[in-house]
């Protein structure tokens, strides 16, 4: 049975230095924040790391003003010997340790808010980071930019707002030059490389780069667009429900361009999503991690005087441990809890979490997804963002929309897009030739499939030389063969010229109504998959002994 602890009877007055315990209550929430992510519950930490707590907010507080804080720990004391693992049991020390979490935060604030010494070191620090790199010049082959107010912070690099010389406004990542390793430049030049490339409009753009020289130091640098909101504002400030599910879509567009490309960002949270209020879009920020890094963990964005953003908080768990493979699975499980976030206004860590049923019970359909996306082993995620796409549209999400690699142009394009290079280039007529045999010979303008050659048999009414229409002709390759009299031969190719916009018409919409066709055997399959999960589950639910 869990055990109450009582007060002692006599008060004592805090024992350690505010800065101190700070440090160690921070280390103690950190603690709790890797004993609630864990893959199975660490019961035997949870007795030493509650022990300890308790005496560190003693010391910090003394123990009259620590007895309100150490209540939240007594509220769930499960021992050891008590446990049995059950899902109540589990559940009850997921929420147990939620609020410790938050107790601890509080603790923390409250010593940071109430010693002068701590607050004012603390506050020296954050305008420090701010003010550095203010005010630097940095020049690129074509352009000079003026760095301002800092707008980020992370492991190895700073944002900065900036100015051109004609006063447009963007946003700079200039790398520390004292923090960036040969491993950190490489993978700061591949972000360049990729943020170059890319055109999808949910990934950010890089639109110029260059390197600063700043005495015996040098630093690289991109421009980017400056957007001044991001995904955690809006969460923030209380998203209507009905618009959780396009934002959550915009995003899944951008990750699923990245991982088209074979790029993993590994690094996804609502920070790291920015925002444009005029469009409404979303566009995925920060590869700086992508593909190269598993031990980052922790980035420091969004500066202010009391808060730190930890990454492993959207952490995959294979992220959590080394040696461990980290494919685009990971990306897959952080946009779960983004997910869930996007309606509950809350991370969905440990069982117990809340659910977006209940707090819109016409989505309650997402909690199977969000769980299926975080679940333990990348192997029970879905394969693919399309995969969650194609849940969405069974649903009747419509909005949604697949999208792929144009083998083409190599852009991620929406899958109702045409790229068939038929249709962006139709057949033209660009030669001919009369042989031997007496077969009058047609060059296209390219090779023709099988569909083109059903569209030119089938394109509707047509003047033709008697016994020389379309069915007659032999197609191979970009030839189109007819025998031909001498007499028939320039009347055969002047018809065939006439028919050729009207044939490559009806290959449009042969290839359109086959790709319409296939999307809606794909739905319908999806649609009956589901039906009959939810009818088995109804029957599990329904059951009785």
């Amino acid at each position: 049975m869990p055990r109450k602890t009582s007060r002692g009877p006599a008060s004592q007055p805090p024992s350690l230095p505010p800065d101190v315990a700070i440090k160690l209550l921070t280390r103690q929430k950190e603690k709790a924040e890797e004993l609630l992510l864990a893959e199975s519950l660490p019961q035997e930490e949870i007795q030493p790391w509650r022990a300890m707590t308790m005496d560190t907010l003693i010391r910090a507080l003394g123990s009259d003003s620590a007895w309100n804080f150490i209540g939240v720990l007594n509220n769930w004391q499960t021992q050891v010997y008590d446990f049995d693992g059950d899902e109540k049991e589990i559940e009850d020390t997921h929420n147990g340790l939620k609020r410790s979490i938050s107790m601890l935060a509080d603790c923390i604030h409250l010593l940071e808010q109430t010693n002068p010494r701590v607050s004012a070191k603390a506050s020296a620090v954050i305008e420090s980071a701010r003010t550095v790199g203010q005010g630097l010049l940095l020049e690129t082959t074509f352009g000079r930019y003026t760095t301002g107010a800092l707008l980020g912070e992370g492991g190895a690099g700073r944002v900065f707002e900036a100015t051109d010389d004609v006063g447009n406004s963007y946003a700079i990542k200039l790398l520390d030059p004292h923090k960036a390793t040969g491993d950190k430049r490489k993978r700061f030049k591949n972000e360049i490389l990729f943020g170059m490339k890319n055109d999808h409009t949910n990934i950010i753009r890089i639109v110029d780069h260059g390197l600063h020289k700043g005495g015996k130091d040098e630093a690289p640098f991109y421009v980017m667009p400056l957007y001044k909101g991001t995904l955690r504002k809006l969460i923030k400030s209380g998203l209507p429900r009905q618009k959780a599910l396009p934002y959550f879509t915009q995003l899944l567009d951008g990750v699923e361009a990245a991982h088209l490309h074979g790029v993993v960002h590994r690094d996804l949270k609502p920070e790291n999503v920015l925002h444009e209020p005029p469009s409404d879009r979303l566009v995925v920020a920060d590869f700086g991690i992508a593909q190269f890094n598993q031990e980052e963990l922790y980035t420091l964005v969004e500066t202010d005087a009391t808060a730190r953003l930890a990454n492993f908080q959207y952490a995959a768990p294979e992220q959590r441990q080394r040696g461990q493979t980290v494919d685009h699975r990971a990306d897959i499980y952080a946009l779960g809890l983004i997910l869930n976030e996007l309606f509950t206004g809350e991370i969905a860590l440990g069982s117990g979490h809340k659910t977006i049923a209940s707090v819109a019970t016409e989505y309650a359909y997402l909690d199977e997804l969000v769980d299926k996306m975080r679940r333990q082993s990348p192997a029970e995620r879905p394969a693919s963002i399309a995969q969650i796409k194609q849940e969405l549209i069974a649903r009747g999400n419509d909005f949604v929309s697949q999208q792929r690699l144009s083998s083409l142009r190599n852009t991620v394009i929406p899958e109702s897009e045409l790229d068939d290079p038929l249709i962006l280039e139709p057949i033209r007529l660009v030669g001919v030739d009369y042989d031997e045999q007496g077969q009058l010979i047609l060059q296209l303008s390219q090779r023709i499939n099988n569909v083109w050659a059903e569209a030119l048999r089938n394109f509707g009414t047509h003047t033709a030389v008697l016994g020389k229409g379309p069915e007659a002709f032999s197609l191979k390759g970009n030839t189109a063969r007819i025998p031909a009299r001498e007499a028939d031969a320039q009347q055969i190719v002047d018809y065939f010229k006439e028919w050729l916009p009207r044939v490559n018409q009806k290959y449009k919409e042969l290839v359109i109504s086959e790709k319409k066709r296939r999307q809606e055997d794909s739905r319908q399959r999806l649609q009956a998959q589901i039906a009959e999960e939810e009818r088995i589950q109804r029957i599990r639910r329904n059951i009785r002994i």
